[in-house]
């Protein structure tokens, strides 16, 4: 499937006048195959299914292109021969195009499946029967390729291919043994019989012969089916079939809670995200109500961006009580006036209303009802004392509504607010001009993210309802202004040159270190940190360190990178940090600040044991930095190194951070306090003398007194102890330190 995608996406670029106007969908579907290609089936599910449902539409363009081209190419001929015209305009640019699309030569697997199922333009007699011989001697190949070719690109009419899919049914899954066999692929027995349903042939029969294989052809069956449009499913199967509410209710008695719970396969997590984009909120709702969990998120393999269905975001599946915190508002305004809403999104609002019902009546971990959260504790110390509002993006937005409607939110609540003024500075040249030169660099920043929250939030009303959006952009200036300055004056942490290597995704890595500058920026400005718990598992958290090492251990074994989850950071940030934190951040559940910090401190006796249990984080083997090692230029460093991953990849980072960007900096401080904090394994290494530290603070101190020549011989002397490739960038800051004295 992916080379297909390239191949299609190459001829999209050379101008194909049909898959022109598909490049863009090519390109993203292209990179998504590309970030799970050897991943498990269940993981490359997603987007394969999206790329045949790409490769089907363009099909369908392409034959309507055809089709159109010649008929009307055909009319124009016979007009111009008609007056004795040759074909000239649109009618030769028309000839030109069909010309085109007769010419095209099918590719190699097209041709290869046409031979296997048509002769001439007709149909071949015996495909399926053929396959049936084959499975009945436990081979699986051949029926599997019949099934998944009449999903590909063939010369099949859509009636030849509902021939042998009706075939399939009567000849395979309604003969048990035959179905038997077949349930021993549960995946691929799942989705023949969502088939079957699909086209209103599945019998109790069918389901009765499964054998031991039941429940996980119910599970392939219920995500099969889940996906399907609630208008386009079948409400009866007619004579002895099954309807829909007769399946899905067969499908729930077979699939047990802890199988639905499973955070592995994610069952739960990903039948309900479906069933929400297929507006089957009945099932959806039923589903709760048999204990489904919908707190339960689950992990994809990364995708950066926001995927083509509600709720997957980011490298998961949201739980579906997080996408309804997107709605608890509106709900509330679609009870009052429903007539406000169009009529598809009232049926949506009503959709989310029974869903957020069933959760309250369920008993859930967020406030469904938004006059609970206008009246609930966290927005009444909100209005006493305004701060910023965190937490799972969607979980907290209820909140941040109400705190705009308090009258006290004109200012940005989310650091996702402050974005357009952040999103340049992790690019690796944004960030690095910041911390060069801040004074230059942050007005110009501040200045395009205020012309951006500008525009925002005339595109985006509804978020900012409530706001006086004029004293908004006022306070969205200065608080990016002091963002950025404190952004600028900490130790560097952007790893553009070995996040990748080191198996993170460099996006997803930074993102999490921007916001957890944002909390050391709201310390330092005393501003209340408003923290809301709900719908976050604290034990994923606590033992995040355990869940990131895996994901990057199976990276270097040839899995996607890990995605940081920002939430789960940002907790780990404050409890990490707790002594310094615990005066401005105020835990919020359901509505009430946590009063019992000495579970705070709990937390925290978890973490460190968990750290501790969890070790070090993998690396990859220390080739994989050997040029940047070579490149520092100390003798002896490889040999020393060289079976010591971990090491290699901490020495590289270390060292490209201090050459780089701290040497660099502004702020002169930073270099001295680097050197102490953050270089152990450079000394280790024996790359800079064990004294630097506290030779490049005393200089710096003693400058600043004007009074460092007694000082000048230690720094020559440490300079002159540096490898070649980093005494230019200390000379470099010696330079600036004296230059500063000077001033």
């Amino acid at each position: 499937m992916l080379e297909k995608i390239k191949a299609l996406f190459e001829r999209a670029k050379k101008g194909d006048p049909v898959l022109a106007r598909f490049k863009g969908r090519l390109m993203m579907c292209k990179s998504k195959l590309q970030a799970v290609e050897g991943s498990k089936e269940e993981v490359m599910k997603p987007a394969e299914d999206e790329a045949r449902a790409l490769c089907k539409e363009i099909e369908e363009a392409q034959a309507f292109a055809a089709s159109s081209g010649k008929k009307a190419q055909e009319g124009f001929n016979l007009l111009a021969k008609s007056v004795n015209h040759k074909p000239v305009g649109l009618g030769s640019l028309l000839i030109k195009e069909v010309d085109k699309v007769e010419k095209q030569e099918l590719s190699p697997e097209v041709i290869e499946r046409n031979k296997r199922y048509l002769d001439g333009d007709e149909l071949k007699d015996g495909i399926v029967a053929n396959d049936l011989h084959a499975l009945r001697k436990g081979d699986l190949k051949s029926i599997k390729q019949t099934f998944r070719d009449l999903d590909g690109k063939t010369s099949l009419s859509k009636i030849q291919i509902t021939k042998i899919r009706e075939e399939i049914v009567k000849t395979v899954l309604m003969v048990p043994d035959c179905c038997g066999e077949l349930a021993k692929n549960p995946k691929l027995c799942g989705e023949m019989i969502a088939m079957a349903q699909g086209m209103g042939m599945l019998t109790p029969g069918i389901l009765k012969s499964l054998g031991d294989q039941t429940e996980d052809v119910a599970c392939s069956i219920i995500f099969q089916r889940s996906s399907v449009k609630l208008d386009q499913k079948v409400s009866s199967g007619g004579g002895k079939g099954f309807s829909e509410a007769n399946l899905n209710e067969w499908l729930i008695d077979i699939i047990p809670k802890d199988t639905w719970n499973d955070k592995k396969t994610g069952l739960g997590a990903r039948v309900i995200n479906n069933l929400w984009n297929a507006g089957d909120f009945d099932l959806l709702c039923t589903l709760i109500t048999k204990d489904v969990d919908p707190s339960l998120p689950f992990s994809l393999p990364l995708v950066t961006s926001r995927g083509t269905q509600e709720g997957v975001w980011s490298g998961f599946v949201q739980p579906v009580e997080h996408l309804l915190g997107n709605y608890v508002k509106l709900v509330s305004q679609f009870k009052k006036d429903p007539k406000q809403f169009d009529p598809e999104m009232q049926k949506k609002l009503a959709g989310a209303q029974k869903v957020l019902e069933t959760l309250g009546a369920q008993g859930t971990n967020i406030l469904t009802d938004f006059d609970e959260i206008m009246k609930c504790e966290a927005i009444t110390a909100f209005k006493e004392q305004p701060g910023t509002v965190w937490g799972f993006e969607d979980v907290r937005l209820p909140y941040v509504q109400a705190a705009r409607e308090s009258k006290k939110g004109d200012e940005p609540l989310r650091m996702i607010e402050l974005w357009t003024a952040i999103e340049e500075v992790l690019k690796e040249e944004g960030y690095d001009r910041l911390l060069i030169d801040p004074d230059k660099t942050i007005p110009e920043i501040v200045a395009t993210g205020v012309a951006g929250a500008k525009k925002k939030t005339a595109e985006k009303k509804k978020e900012y309802e409530g706001a006086d959006l004029d004293e908004f952009l006022k306070n969205f200036e200065e608080q990016a202004t002091a963002y950025l300055t404190h952004l600028a004056n900490q130790i560097p942490k952007g790893q553009y040159e070995t996040a990748e290597q080191s198996g993170m995704d460099m996006g997803k890595l930074m993102g999490g270190l921007a916001c957890n500058a944002g909390l050391w920026w709201a310390l330092g400005n005393k501003k209340p940190v408003y923290y809301c718990l709900d719908g976050l598992n604290m034990d994923e958290a606590l033992d995040y360190k355990a869940f990131k090492n895996a994901r990057i251990k199976a990276h270097f074994d040839g899995g996607p990178k890990h995605a940081e989850v920002i939430t789960l950071g940002e907790i780990r940030e404050i409890l990490k940090n707790w002594p310094s934190m615990k005066d401005i951040v105020f835990f919020i559940e359901r509505g009430s600040v946590m009063k019992d910090v000495s579970r705070v401190e709990k937390w925290i006796e978890t973490m460190k044991r968990n750290d501790k249990e969890a070790g070090k984080r993998p690396a990859p083997e220390s080739t994989t930095f050997k040029p940047k090692l070579d490149d520092i230029g100390v003798e002896g460093l490889w040999e020393a190194i060289e079976d010591h991953p971990y090491e290699a990849m901490k020495v590289t980072v270390k060292f490209v951070t201090l050459k780089k960007r701290v040497a660099n900096m502004a702020n002169l401080d930073i270099l001295p306090l680097y050197l102490e904090k953050k270089c152990q394994f450079l000394i280790d290494f024996k790359i800079i003398p064990a004294n630097m530290a506290e030779v490049c603070k005393d200089y710096l101190e003693k400058v600043k007194r004007n009074d460092g020549t007694e000082s000048q011989s230690d720094m020559n002397a440490v300079i002159k102890a540096l490898p070649e490739s980093l005494q230019a960038e200390i000379s470099g800051w010696r330079v600036r330190v004296d230059k500063f004295a000077e001033l």
